[in-house]
């Protein structure tokens, strides 16, 4: 692995490695992370980075909140004086962040970037995520993630047809995956070394990436889902096996990001689907290609127009649009909906309260979606009715592979 890495300049084939057989080590991860990310630690000085994990913004309250509930699940060994040091450092890791991007909200990516590739690695890499592949997850409200969420139906289609189609008649929204792609499912896996094997392959190809793993890992646990949407609970119970969703029960990181073997398949009993790891998946379709097939508009998301710059190589986003930038701070958007006159909670609205309150200490997870989604610091109103998806014009072709 390490004479495979030597030319890093080749970023292309660097980009493949990471996607298709993982960086192996720390070591690996906090040289490399670096790089595929486009980050640049030496932009900001050890004394300028120390000055802002000192400063005070509106959002310190957060800030104490989630790093007071993290590091649990990924330092499972450690002793309270370990733990203890490692949550200052990721305090000062998101106030730093904060107070140069004004991003929040991201504890679970920020935990991982700091525990593989160290404190002033993670703050670069952090900082260049919060204006890039996760920026859509630091925005002032949850539209734009509920917006290009919409794309996990055409994804689940290409992964296995049958639990599309069923996911359709249970008129099931995708709020299920909302933790995938802010977190990484950094949030979800059992242990650091998985939760660092994803980042590989997410720093590594299109910010999308999530969701096509997020499909590869229902149609591998097929089965168990499909069994929960045509029980007596229905739609709630498919929902609630997605949310809790244990993405590597079935198999490991390296088989849901490359094509599975045959056996596996149809021990997994996928006789009936589509079938196809994520990276297959993108490559038969891309969110160019999506975008450009069907009859919508994203008007608030930029990580589906993704694109790889041409003199970095690295993975970019577009700057969003001053409506965008209008309504996510509460401007009318003129569609939207979902509410009803009759007093009674939306179907939408309880998904929604679902999918945040894993996000969410236990406290707060009886609480008001609005209430919640102040408690996670990432946005300050709640975004009203399903997720908005419109038409959006196609403007290139997609690459033949993720990493090209």
């Amino acid at each position: 692995m390490s004479h495979a890495l030597r030319p890093a300049q080749d970023l292309r084939q660097l980009r493949k490695l990471a996607a298709v057989r993982g960086l192996v080590n720390s070591e690996l991860r906090a040289r490399h992370w670096v790089t595929l990310s486009g980050a640049d630690p030496s932009a900001v000085t050890h004394d300028d980075y120390l000055d802002a994990s000192r400063g005070t913004h509106r959002d310190s309250g957060v800030v104490d909140v989630d790093v007071a509930r993290s590091l649990w699940g990924l330092m499972p060994g450690a002793g309270d004086e370990e733990r203890a040091g490692r949550r200052e450092a990721l305090a000062r890791l998101l106030t730093a962040v904060v107070v140069h991007h004004g991003g929040d909200g991201l504890h679970d990516v920020a935990s991982v970037l700091l525990l593989v590739a160290g404190e002033r690695a993670a703050f670069a890499i952090l900082c260049r995520l919060t204006t890039g592949a996760l920026r859509d997850a630091t925005r002032p409200t949850l539209d734009p993630v509920l917006e290009l969420l919409g794309l996990m139906e055409p994804v689940m289609q290409a992964a296995d047809p049958e639990l599309a189609e069923l996911a359709r008649d249970l008129s099931l929204p995708p709020y299920y995956a909302l933790s995938w792609f802010i977190t990484w499912f950094s949030h979800d896996v059992a242990g650091l070394d998985v939760a660092a094997r994803l980042f590989d392959l997410f720093l590594a190809l299109h910010p999308l990436m999530p969701l096509y793993v997020g499909a590869a890992a229902m149609a591998s646990q097929r089965a168990a889902l499909l069994a929960a949407g045509r029980g007596e609970g229905g739609m709630p119970e498919l929902h609630s096996a997605l949310t809790n969703l244990d993405i590597t029960r079935a198999l490991g990181v390296d088989d849901l990001a490359c094509r599975q073997q045959q056996q596996q398949l149809q021990q997994l009993g996928h006789q009936g689907a589509s079938g196809g790891a994520a990276i297959e998946l993108y490559r038969r379709l891309s969110p160019e290609q999506i975008v450009a097939r069907r009859t919508l508009r994203l008007e608030m998301s930029v990580a589906p127009r993704a694109f790889k710059d041409r003199d970095s190589g690295v993975w970019r986003v577009p700057e969003p649009s001053r409506a965008t930038v209008f309504r996510a701070f509460g401007g009318s958007s003129g569609g939207g909906g979902g509410g009803s006159g009759s007093g009674k909670t939306p179907q939408w609205n309880l998904q929604l309260q679902q999918a945040l309150g894993k996000l969410l200490p236990g406290g707060a997870r009886q609480a008001p979606p609005a209430v919640m989604l102040l408690h996670l610091g990432l946005y300050t109103v709640m975004a009203a009715g399903l997720w908005v998806v419109m038409r959006l014009q196609h403007e290139g072709g997609p690459s033949a592979l993720p990493w090209g």
